[in-house]
């Protein structure tokens, strides 16, 4: 007998540690989950789920507002 391939997908580093809800972004970025309801209407990323899940990369968010909100001090951006 040929020796069969397993036909599984390879793994990917999707973590739910790297991924967040809308409360838990709202935690992490120390605002109410209303205004991250209006950083999504302004082009904030996030994967949506089925009708109501909505996800957030962390990682990917804080690049969004790096580019987006970059804050000037003295003719300098400074960006964390």
């Amino acid at each position: 007998m040929a020796s069969m391939k397993s036909l599984t997908p390879p793994q990917t580093e999707l973590t739910s540690s790297t991924f967040a809800t809308k409360a838990e972004l709202a935690q992490e970025l120390r605002v109410c989950k209303r205004t991250i309801d209006t950083l999504q209407t302004k082009g904030c990323p996030h994967i949506k789920i089925g009708a109501r899940k909505i996800l957030f990369d962390l990682e990917e968010v804080r690049d969004w507002i790096k580019r987006t909100y970059s804050v000037t001090r003295n003719g300098k951006a400074i960006i964390r």
